[in-house]
């Protein structure tokens, strides 16, 4: 009996360390687990027949940031497009194909880390650099913000919303959003307060009620990463004209498996802004 207690006690023992261990790594080191920036292009819009100019401008806070402009003949407007945590701006182009293909010029940036841009990921600086790059359509390209459409994708969807609270974008899309960064850590992380733990907030949720342009919500419902509910809230909360795009498939690629539903429901949308 005491041989099989000091066992179990053992075994407690080694469970609460590793959950300590656990525990204190999610919390002093959140950012390996939120930012994994890509620094190498896989590829350029030219690989995707599209001709494009390499663009180059600073944050407020003097950070030099990449971006790729793609010119549309004959354009509608303007797409700002704001990707993930784990890419670059090398590894969306469906996205920019697809918005291309539509009528829209397009801007896609490289947050500070990413790509060929200067400077480490931090959510303010993620928030300055979304803001240059609109500050730089409409100064150097002369763009009206009436013809201005913010989308993002999954983290650039947290950015988007907080873009779009700060300015009057023609429309703005949300694709694969969480409602805040510490309630999808906590869905990734059941077992952990990563709610309370959470430094960075990433709160599209907040943002919602100064956001006044038409609103596209675009989710899986198989989405293993953020939870449809997310997704459901996001669009329960909106106070404006809003369209919702429901998908099938997994949280990277979710509109894959569902590619006609998809295209169709982001035509859809920007017809409506016509």
């Amino acid at each position: 009996m005491k041989r099989f207690l000091r066992t179990a006690a053992l075994f407690l023992l080694i469970a609460a360390g590793t959950y300590v261990y656990r525990a204190g790594d999610l919390y002093f080191h959140q950012e390996k687990y939120i930012y994994h920036p890509q620094k190498a292009w896989t590829a350029t819009p030219e690989s995707e027949g599209l001709a494009f100019e390499e663009a180059a401008f600073r944050s407020s806070d003097g950070v030099k940031l990449s971006a790729w402009y793609i010119p549309a003949s004959d354009p509608k407007g303007t797409i700002l497009f704001l990707h993930g945590n784990k890419q670059n701006i090398s590894l969306d182009l469906d996205a920019l194909k697809m918005f291309h293909g539509l009528g829209y010029h397009i801007l896609t940036l490289d947050y500070r880390g990413y790509g060929k841009s200067e400077g480490s990921p931090s959510e303010e600086g993620m928030y300055r650099d979304a803001q240059a790059a609109w500050d730089w359509l409409v100064r150097v390209k002369q763009e009206s913000p009436e013809r201005l459409v913010i989308s993002g994708r999954s983290l650039g969807a947290a950015v988007a919303a907080d873009l779009a609270s700060k300015n009057e974008p023609r429309a703005l899309i949300l694709e694969a959003a969480f409602t805040s960064l510490p309630e999808a850590a906590q869905d990734l992380y059941p077992y952990f307060p990563a709610k309370v733990f959470s430094k960075y907030r990433y709160d599209t949720f907040s943002k919602l009620p100064r956001i006044h342009c038409p609103v596209l919500i675009v989710h899986s419902r198989e989405d293993e990463l953020i939870p449809f509910r997310h997704a459901e809230r996001l669009y329960a909360a909106l106070p404006g004209k809003k369209d919702f795009v429901e998908l099938g498939g997994p949280h990277k690629g979710g509109f894959k498996p569902t590619l006609g539903k998809y295209h169709d429901g982001i035509r859809r949308f920007l017809d409506t802004l016509v």
